[in-house]
């Protein structure tokens, strides 16, 4: 009815803001009512409502609209609200449906990166793999799989995301310098989603903050553990790692990590960076880009000299065994 509306108006002015934490009134008619809920930066949203003409008996009329959250969680909001709105028929509403919204809100960091997380589900968490998601605790638990080879990670979304990158623990039955090198890289590529980059270069645009979630994610499963299990060395063309994760590898097989990400053999790499010509830096055999590892960190000259002198000695036994009839 006009009268029940009115005094509902009435109430959400003196009352709303009081009553239910972390909203502000943008607007308070009987044409429309403007709610602003705002948990972070990032996490807000404005509810416009309107009464339909047999309020309260039907359900109220209501839009969602954000800037950061996505079109289809706006409306899947909505639509929930609208659900439990229908069990007060007849009774008073606005307020049920800001408490409703704000609660989501503040209790769902997945707010935000709900695009990211449907597209975990659906490209790369496969039938082997398992997913679990803790909504108030904004975990993404993932165990995923490749031939025997396993990466299990947790990836826990910040109050305050995405200005803050996702936090991640990882455990896996990869070689520890393997492990360390996916950590490394992940820890490396969070912080470029959310510091500005350092550069004395002209100053450029304001820095805005990218989402990390979907990043992080990818590089881990489809980067490290749906790649290296079957990746080869590139210069013998054999398997890098054993089929058995469980086996360990003898000295010569090591294996070794070079810039650009790509893995070697231990001897292979060794004949690679000691062998002519040494004029030109060494390039990785896949990419192309030079070759930078700290077991093979000296200048180019020094390495022609130590291979100048292994030669030498190689053919004064020769010598000697022929002369010895060997």
């Amino acid at each position: 009815s006009r009268e029940m509306c009115t005094d509902e108006v009435a109430f959400v002015k003196s009352h709303l803001e009081r009553e239910v934490d972390g909203v502000s009134l943008i607007a308070c008619y009987e044409s429309l009512i403007q709610i602003r809920f705002k948990r972070t930066e990032y996490r807000q949203m404005v509810l416009s409502i309107q009464f339909p003409k047999d309020y309260p008996h039907s359900v109220l009329l209501l839009e969602a609209k954000s800037k950061t959250i996505s079109d289809n969680l706006l409306n899947g909001i909505v639509k929930v609200v609208e659900e439990n709105l229908q069990k007060l028929s007849g009774q008073p509403q606005v307020v049920a449906a800001a408490r409703f919204v704000r609660d989501f809100l503040w209790e769902n960091r997945f707010v935000v990166c709900s695009e990211e997380l449907s597209f975990i589900k659906k490209e790369l968490v496969s039938a082997e793999d398992s997913l679990r998601v803790k909504q108030k605790q904004g975990v993404v638990h993932i165990k995923a799989v490749k031939n025997k080879y396993c990466l299990d990670c947790k990836l826990t979304i910040p109050d305050d995301y995405p200005a803050a990158a996702v936090s991640f623990d990882v455990s896996s039955n990869f070689p520890n310098s393997l492990e360390r090198m996916f950590i490394g890289h992940a820890t490396e590529m969070a912080r470029q989603c959310v510091e500005m980059p350092i550069t004395k270069r002209k100053p450029q645009l304001e820095f805005v903050p990218q989402p990390s979630l979907k990043c992080i994610a990818t590089y881990l499963i489809e980067e490290c553990l749906r790649k290296f299990p079957s990746e080869k060395c590139p210069s013998c063309h054999k398997l890098v790692l054993p089929e058995e994760p469980s086996v360990e590898l003898p000295s010569f097989l090591a294996i070794e990590i070079v810039y650009c990400g790509h893995l070697y053999h231990h001897d292979c790499l060794d004949k690679i960076m000691t062998s002519p010509p040494f004029g030109d830096a060494k390039k990785c055999l896949i990419c192309g880009k030079r070759i930078f590892h700290d077991k093979w960190n000296v200048s180019a000259n020094l390495m022609e000299e130590r291979w100048a002198h292994q030669e030498a000695r190689k053919r004064e036994l020769n010598e000697v065994a022929d002369f010895l009839g060997l």
